[in-house]
């Protein structure tokens, strides 16, 4: 499972540039549609390797590989190619869309496929996977879009590497751009290895919550990010979005304070330990941190693809993505280390705190730009 799960994100990371540049110079549409095309049939080759009994451990990681690659290309099309597609006083209502609609089916896809498995195992979920692929490309087909003028000229490794090295001029040159950019990569290494290592030894080690409560935990936090997402969508697509970030970015880091808080000695003993009372507080709180995180998210995501030129927004998206990934390993390897010597509840709480000030930071210092951006054009060399 290790080296599946390996072999699911180490491709994607390798391909995600050259799929950037990829996606600012060919039609994104017929990348989507040519993308779910080929994966539908990887996976359908699996599925009759199944049926067949010829399906083995080799060959279910080359197929891994295979899709990774490939759906690292549908990611940065996909990414990309939403702001073309409507106008700018509807990107905010249309990444809360799609947050409602990824969070639904975070939480419906797990019955979904336990209950195709339990039905006609293994063979009958490649099979309905996809076929779904294969439904997806066929719907996209009918997107109406009309790419703006692409870059010509034949793609080498010197065409890849000045047009990797375009966007990485083009940031620093934007005060707000670097300042997003730079507070997400600080949250990604601050909170995202907390709650990859530190969290689940919490939930299972020291609280001893079984695994059917730590699934209901992730649950609720999934359940707070779909009605955060729909709130957005129905109540609040016109709200500043200023004001909404904001919002997120006070709310949410205390909120983190709160769910450390709980997790302290002395609140795990008050509160009778696994207990299904104490499991509750837990989930209304994540549910809390869910809701509340979407109102940074959104607004984040909605204020990049305002700013970053469309002719380029491929490639950016994708350099964001890698150094995303790439900066969560080193922090969880500094909070597994830190573990074994800093008590669980401390380094909880540290990483709340720090996210909670580089928020008021950003909430105190950044350009207005980061808030109400406008696109934003790349200076002449």
């Amino acid at each position: 499972m290790g080296i599946f799960a390996m072999l699911s994100m180490v491709p994607a990371l390798v391909m995600s540039p050259f799929a950037g540049v990829l996606g600012d110079r060919w039609n994104r549409k017929k990348i989507m549609v040519n993308m779910d095309f080929a994966i539908g049939m990887v996976i359908y080759g699996l599925a009759f390797l199944a049926f067949t009994g010829k399906l083995n451990i080799p060959i279910l990681f080359a197929g891994q590989v295979v899709i990774s690659l490939m759906g690292s290309l549908f990611e940065a099309s996909t990414r990309a190619m939403l702001p073309d597609l409507i106008d700018k006083e509807d990107f905010m209502r249309a990444n809360s869309t799609q947050g409602a609609i990824s969070s639904g089916s975070m939480i419906l896809g797990p019955i979904i496929g336990g209950s195709i498995y339990g039905f006609g195992g293994v063979k009958m979920v490649f099979f309905i996977n996809a076929t779904s692929f294969v439904f997806s490309a066929v719907s996209e087909l009918f997107i109406i879009y009309a790419p703006k003028i692409l870059k010509q000229g034949s793609l080498s490794a010197k065409v890849f590497i000045a047009d990797i090295k375009e966007v990485m001029r083009f940031v620093p040159r934007h005060r707000g751009l670097m300042q997003l950019f730079g507070f997400i990569l600080v949250v990604n290494f601050v909170s995202t290895p907390t709650i990859v290592v530190v969290m689940p030894y919490v939930f299972r080690k020291i609280i001893g919550f079984t695994p059917q409560q730590f699934g209901y935990l992730n649950t609720f936090f999934t359940i707070g990010t779909l009605w955060g997402s729909i709130a957005i969508g129905v109540f609040l697509a016109k709200m500043n979005s200023s004001k909404l970030m904001k919002i997120g970015l006070i709310v949410t880091p205390i909120a983190n304070v709160v769910s450390a808080m709980l997790v302290f000695p002395e609140s795990i003993r008050f509160f009778g330990g696994p207990s299904w009372r104490f499991l509750g507080i837990l989930g209304l709180v994540f549910i809390f941190v869910g809701f509340f995180s979407t109102f940074v998210n959104t607004p984040i995501r909605t204020n990049l693809q305002k700013m970053v030129p469309g002719e380029m927004r491929s490639r950016f998206f994708s350099v964001l993505g890698v150094m995303s990934r790439l900066i969560v390993p080193v922090g969880t390897l500094i909070t597994g280390f830190l573990l074994d010597i800093i008590s669980w509840h401390i380094i909880m709480m540290f990483s709340s705190v720090l996210f909670l000030g580089f928020s008021i930071v950003f909430v105190l210092k950044a350009d207005k730009e980061a808030y109400e951006p406008s696109e934003l054009v790349p200076e002449n060399e």
